[in-house]
């Protein structure tokens, strides 16, 4: 089984751009510790039993949400395809493709209060949203597949935050990505993940 060892580094952005794990989407970012049943039975009793959790609003509300949706879909007999449908479904209520920009970016700048780790990705580097300076990625390989998934004048806008500690020294992370266009009053899409990883 692979490793459940995950860098928290993953699940933060980084100014001077992404690592290779970084490249992938935010879905596959967080789907590998699901591939056993130990994983998920961990990761089921993290939501339901040992997770230090704060009320604080609407951020909290979508977090609960998108847990509930993810064991739905996992009770039903779910593939992780599935589950990461019923996730992203929770997201999108909240962050709506279509939605205005500026109100989205309120929403991003409420999360960023509450702990979340903000970066923005382009064609051309990476930066700490909001108003971190622009660099470019330092490896090549990375730069070769950023530039390849995101074209130029598309900004992806990826929140991420440790969310609880369970009884067996596991994290949770939420993850939250955005896309948007240079001159669009609207953000183009939105999904979400929720995932775990070691110490």
């Amino acid at each position: 089984m692979e490793s459940a060892q995950t860098s928290e580094k993953a699940f933060r952005p980084d100014p001077l751009g992404p690592s290779k794990h970084d490249t992938k989407s935010m879905s596959g970012r967080f789907s590998h510790p699901f591939q056993s049943l130990a994983w998920i039975a961990i990761f089921l009793s993290c939501l339901q039993t040992g997770c230090e959790i704060k009320n604080e609003g609407w951020p909290e509300k979508m977090i609960s949400e998108m847990e509930a949706a993810w064991i739905k879909a996992d009770n039903a007999g779910g593939r992780q395809e599935d589950r990461a449908k019923a996730v992203n479904q929770v997201v999108q209520t909240y962050f709506r493709p279509g939605m205005p920009k500026a109100d989205a970016f309120d929403m991003l700048m409420r999360l960023k209060e509450q702990g979340f780790n903000i970066g923005e990705y382009r064609h051309e580097g990476a930066r700490n949203w909001p108003d971190g300076d622009l660099k470019p990625y330092l490896d090549e390989q990375t730069k070769k597949n950023l530039e390849n998934q995101i074209p130029p004048g598309i900004s992806r806008i990826s929140a991420s935050k440790q969310h609880g500690k369970s009884n067996f020294l596991i994290y949770k992370h939420i993850g939250i990505t955005l896309i948007t266009r240079d001159h669009d009053d609207v953000i183009l899409s939105s999904d979400g993940a929720i995932g775990l990883s070691s110490i």
